[in-house]
């Protein structure tokens, strides 16, 4: 009897919050499409040679570690950006 031939797929995984991170920012970025743009080509470049990838978000709680440890390195100020999906 023959046996089914097994495939190997090569799947990445990306932590989609420090890939968010990673994007640089230029002049040229003025819209929500133009950083989405950036982050799909950051997502191909780094995917390119696997068959699968799985990009994944971890849920932001509050009075958690990650939190915590935030506060105290940034002693409790944050840089908030406001961003529009329009020309300004």
């Amino acid at each position: 009897m023959n046996q089914p031939k097994q495939t190997r797929l090569r799947v990445i995984i990306i932590d989609g919050m420090a890939l968010v991170n990673s994007v640089s920012k230029t002049d040229q970025m003025k819209t929500c499409n133009d950083i989405a743009q950036a982050f799909i080509e950051r997502v191909s470049t780094i995917s390119a040679n696997y068959d699968q990838v799985r990009l994944v978000f971890d849920q932001y709680v509050n009075s958690s570690l990650k939190d915590t440890m935030r506060q105290k390195r940034t002693k409790g100020k944050s840089t908030y950006y406001h961003i529009v999906d329009t020309l300004i």
